[in-house]
Order: C-alpha cells, then structure tokens, then sequence
C-alpha cells in the first residue's frame, strides 16, 4: 500500500513532500494504535469467523469513503504541486534538484537500472530494512527473555510510539536537509540500536535502545520513498518505487529467516544483530551515491 499512498502524495508535493509524507504515514502506527485492541476485543468476543469479514467491510468501507474524495494529480483541479506554479517554485534554494522541470523528467525502469543512484538507493535499503525486519520479527522472543511478555510487550508499544515521533520530527527537517545525510543518520542510530541491544542486557538499555530502533523504523522506510523521489521525479516515481521494492523487500524478507538460523546455531541473537548492526552502518556509504541521476 505505501506504494500507490507515496505516489498520491509525491504528485501533489514537491517542496513539502517529507512533511506531507509523514503525517500520511504517521497513519500505519496510528492504525495499529487503534485497531488492534478493536480487533482483539471483537475477536475475543464472536471469533475469527464473525471478526474478519466484520473487519474487512469497516476497512472496505473506510477506505473507499477517504479515496472517494482523492484526486490522483494536481492537474486534475487545474493546480500546481504545492499548489505553487512552476515559475514561483523554481526560485526555490533546491530548484536545481527538486525543479518542476527535473520532476516531471520520465524514466522507464530500464533507463532507471542504468543509473548509479537507483542501484545506490536498492543496495543501501536492502542492507537497511534486512536487519530492521529481522529485529522486528524477533523482538518479542529477544526482550521476552529479559523482560518477561508484558515487558516485551510494552518495548513494542515504545517501539510504535517512537516510530510516529520519528516520522514527524524528520518530517519538519527532511524537506530543508540534504536527505542523503537523514538517511545516514536513521542507519547510524538503527545500528547503534541494535549492536547495543545486543551486547547490553540491563533493563534499562533495553528500553532505551528500543526507543532509539523505534525513532527510525518508519522514518527509514518513509526516507527511501523521499530519496527516490528526489532522484527520478513525481512522474515516475510509482514505475521506479515498485521497481526498488522487488529488490530491497524481496531481500530483507529474508532477514528473519537468517537471525533464526544464527539463534538455532548460537542459542542467541547476539551474533545475528551485530552482523545486521555492521551491515546498517555499511549502508551509509552506499547511500551517499544516491544523487539525481543525469537524463539517460
């Protein structure tokens, strides 16, 4: 879904696309906020059989009422992104990397695969998103040793919430900076997290490096659309996006898998998350290639 979401909101901004951005995808968490409880307590009550197709008509229905009243493009109501005409948006201090010209720019898939920022942006995220999957998908089997189920449980409330503050402090910085080096920063502090959680055990620390993995779970993820973005434009974008995610996802889904087969070896997730710590500090030498690629 955040393909088809990212695309809405990368042809209606420009200039204030990290800000706009993020508080659309501050709605992931937001959602998991509310509706999981909802979706317990009713499943609770009558069951899978009643819950599910309870719960497929409420997002069916909610979710045609919102795009009911979305339009695909600004020029579908005769406007400009950010709802500036071009001539006004071109003076902007970024105008020669977020131009109306440079983002109405078309690039097929084969000339993206061409350039050396489309492969900088696949490698760097896949590198990313490998150990920040695997972390997620092994989170409450790790901190359930040291905190017991409810404390594990309470790590991914924080880990949720931090994740929402994430996404909205980057968003107030990411259209202003060079987001090359916001992403830097969100893989730096993701290994930092990681090789402290995995060498450290007091209670504490583990609260607090959950928190700081949190601050960069959806920003990461919210970075790598802005980055493309930036690189191969708003026409474009969804073509090349898609394009990106069969490699960064396919890859990082097999994330979990190797944290498992480390655990089963080892009989902890102390040699696997170092490896993915070392890995998410690598990529941030990969992303500093990710410039916008001259026309192929």
């Amino acid at each position: 879904s955040l393909v088809p979401v990212n695309t809405l909101i990368t042809n209606w901004f420009i200039h204030k696309r990290g800000f706009a951005i993020s508080l659309t995808n501050t709605g992931l968490s937001a959602g998991g906020i509310v509706m999981v409880p909802f979706a317990s307590n009713i499943i609770s009550h009558w069951g899978l059989r009643v819950s599910l197709p309870v719960l497929g008509v409420i997002y069916g229905i909610v979710v045609i009422a919102a795009t009911s009243f979305i339009k695909q493009r600004p020029s579908d109501i005769n406007q400009f992104p950010d709802g500036e005409a071009p001539q006004t948006s071109s003076s902007d201090q970024h105008a020669s990397v977020l131009s109306y010209s440079a983002q109405m720019r078309v690039w097929t898939r084969s000339k993206a695969i061409r350039t050396v920022p489309f492969w900088s942006i696949v490698i760097a995220f896949l590198m990313a998103l490998t150990g920040q999957i695997a972390f997620l998908v092994h989170q409450v089997s790790f901190l359930g040793h040291y905190l017991g189920v409810t404390g594990a449980a309470t790590a991914v409330s924080i880990t949720a919430g931090a994740s929402i503050v994430g996404r909205l402090f980057l968003g107030t910085i990411a259209d202003r900076s060079d987001k090359r080096h916001v992403i830097m920063v969100c893989f730096l502090i993701q290994g930092l997290a990681m090789i402290t959680l995995a060498h450290y055990n007091h209670v504490v620390i583990l609260y607090l490096g959950t928190l700081a993995f949190g601050l960069t779970m959806g920003s990461i993820i919210m970075m790598q659309s802005l980055i493309i973005g930036e690189c191969f434009g708003l026409v474009s974008f969804a073509t090349v996006s898609g394009f990106v995610g069969l490699f960064t996802l396919s890859g990082a889904a097999f994330g979990p898998t190797i944290a498992a087969v480390i655990y089963d070896a080892t009989q902890s997730y102390q040699a696997a998350f170092t490896i993915f710590a070392a890995i998410s500090i690598l990529a941030i030498g990969v992303i500093y290639f990710a410039r916008p690629p001259d026309p192929v």
